[in-house]
């Protein structure tokens, strides 16, 4: 769960948009939730023990009020930080957030359902020089803890990538006196070459892509140029991170027909490789699944949960694997809420800036410009595109939609997927081609 703070009227919003939570805070309270977080980051330690140790400085009261409403604890920015300049909060979404580099757009691998819609890099790239002055140091002053870097594959440019991570790094440390947490999404190509120098230079978390669980299947799937082994890399790879005490996850991006029985057999070799999280994620129809006609129906949806839950079950009660599926089963009315305009801040390798990976589309870029003409903070904290999908306080699903048994899978929580199968932001009217005609 992930703690968004929002200002409106002199009064705090902590949100959680993944999960649903609300929260309203007065002064008073922000101040004593953001000296919770930096605590209870740097700590370390039960609540029962914040409870004694920190009485002076949280009220019991306080304390007694998160523990009971479960309220999220992890964050995209240094509460402190936060803190220090809450006097100068204005009526909005006061934090940042996680930036998401794409460090170029340049890939080996031609997967047909990639969310980008061409890998070629048909216009300048940012320079490092940019990144550093656009990016990396408006958002480390502004208090941005969490950054991902992606591509394309960003080891097919080692040198540039490593020199990203190495800026954030040494800005962060010299700025808050702390690790930035860095992510890579990698399909794995050469990563346990790279691994090593990735991680000494501050990345501690490593995503991979992973298609099948059988290496003939896999290959096959991904169209890795040059006679790569997809699978073997993506294996060598997560080997040397956890040699090397990386968080380490797998992305199985799930398409009709292609991958669906190999589910429980992907989730048993995640567990054999020791890995800390699977993902597994029904394809989005962006990009190239778009332009390739990929889209789930209900009886793939159907086949995904129960090979999910099947794969569950044959794991060990020691298995330490957590096991990401997207929520199908959702409360009725339930607003459409994910990273988007939250938490998520889309950077591509020409500087600009869209509202989510799976949202690439030149009518949706985030004014008023590009990285190359503001900096990411003013895009951030002023886009009226990204505003608009800040209205968390107004539902954007209408009674018939919010109700439907097929609800999770047709959208879920996720804006981009509405945009992409209905070409708008929210079902308060339902679609005139319904998910469950399909």
């Amino acid at each position: 769960m992930t703690a968004i703070l929002l200002k409106k009227d002199q009064v705090f919003h902590v949100m959680d948009p993944y999960y649903g939570g609300l929260w309203e805070l007065d002064r008073v309270g922000i101040e004593q939730y953001l000296k919770f977080l930096e605590i209870y980051k740097n700590d370390e330690v039960s609540t029962e023990k914040i409870k004694k140790k920190y009485s002076k400085i949280i009220s019991q009261e306080m304390i007694d009020f998160m523990i009971k409403e479960k309220m999220p604890i992890d964050t995209t920015y240094f509460p402190r930080v936060i803190l220090e300049n809450i006097n100068e909060a204005e009526d909005g979404i006061i934090v940042p957030p996680e930036i998401i580099l794409e460090v170029n757009r340049k890939c080996n691998y031609r997967c047909p359902w990639c969310y980008i819609p061409t890998m070629e890099e048909q216009d300048e790239t940012l320079t490092l020089k940019e990144i550093e002055e656009q990016i990396i140091i408006p958002f480390v002053n502004k208090g941005a803890k969490c950054w991902t870097l992606t591509g394309g594959e960003p080891s097919v440019t080692f040198e540039r990538t490593l020199s990203i991570v190495k800026m954030i790094s040494k800005y962060t440390k010299e700025k808050h006196g702390e690790e930035a947490d860095i992510s890579i999404l990698s399909n794995g190509y050469k990563f346990s070459e790279y691994a090593e120098k990735y991680f000494e230079a501050g990345v501690s978390k490593v995503q991979f892509q992973l298609s099948s669980p059988y290496e003939e299947e896999e290959i096959k799937l991904r169209n890795p140029k040059g006679g790569i082994n997809s699978f073997e890399h993506v294996i060598e790879g997560v080997k040397k991170a956890n040699e090397l005490r990386y968080f380490t996850s797998i992305n199985m991006v799930v398409s009709p027909d292609k991958n669906i029985k190999g589910i429980k057999d992907m989730i048993l070799l995640a567990d054999n490789l020791k890995l800390d999280m699977l993902r597994i994620t029904p394809v989005v129809m962006a990009g190239m699944a778009k332009e390739n006609g990929i889209c789930l129906d209900i009886e793939n949806y159907t086949k995904i949960k129960n090979n999910t839950k099947a794969g569950r079950e044959l794991l060990k009660e020691d298995s330490t694997l957590e096991i990401y599926l997207p929520h199908f089963d959702l409360e009725n009315d339930r607003p459409m809420r994910c990273g988007l305009g939250f938490i998520d801040f889309y950077i591509d390798y020409r500087g600009i800036v869209f509202p989510c990976n799976n949202l690439i589309d030149d009518e949706l870029k985030c004014d008023p410009g590009t990285i190359k003409e503001f900096t990411g903070p003013e895009i951030w904290f002023g886009s009226k595109m990204l505003n608009r999908f800040r209205d968390y306080l107004n539902t954007n699903i209408g009674e018939e939609c919010g109700a439907c048994e097929y609800r999770g899978m047709c959208v879920g929580n996720c804006i981009a997927r509405c945009w992409q199968r209905y070409g708008k932001f929210d079902l308060l009217e339902m679609p005139k081609e319904c998910f469950r005609t399909i």
